[in-house]
């Protein structure tokens, strides 16, 4: 584990948060063992495309209330290839419903590596 990963892990204990840390082929049982879906997932690129396909679509709207959208002119999504059109539908609603002021920019960026990214300005 590198260093950045360390602070990341005690920065999120700090705040009272609970952190699990797991290997990308556990992830899948991990978050079935969980009671409730994580409001966020961090990994690193070696792992991206596995973990992105395991990862619950609404995790990136929880994501995006962490990382202060209401606070943001704009908000960009990159949909993958794998975001189905129910799953960019409900991402949709969901960010013009908890966030009404911020504009909302889709791209289909159509990757198989990703199924949503986001950015904040």
């Amino acid at each position: 584990m590198i260093l950045p990963q360390q602070q990341a892990i005690r920065d999120v204990l700090d705040t009272g948060a609970v952190c699990i840390v797991c290997r990308e082929f556990e992830l899948s049982e991990t978050l079935r063992s969980l009671t409730r879906k994580p409001r966020m997932v961090v990994t690193d690129s070696q792992a991206f495309a596995v973990v992105s396909r395991e990862t619950p679509e609404e995790t990136a709207i929880e994501l995006s209330g962490i990382l202060g959208a209401k606070d943001r002119e704009f908000v960009i999504v990159i949909y993958g290839k794998g975001a189905s059109e129910d799953a960019r539908k409900a991402f949709r609603n969901e960010m013009k419903e908890r966030f009404p002021r911020t504009e909302l920019c889709e791209i289909d960026g159509g990757q198989d590596v990703y199924e949503f990214i986001l950015i904040f300005q």
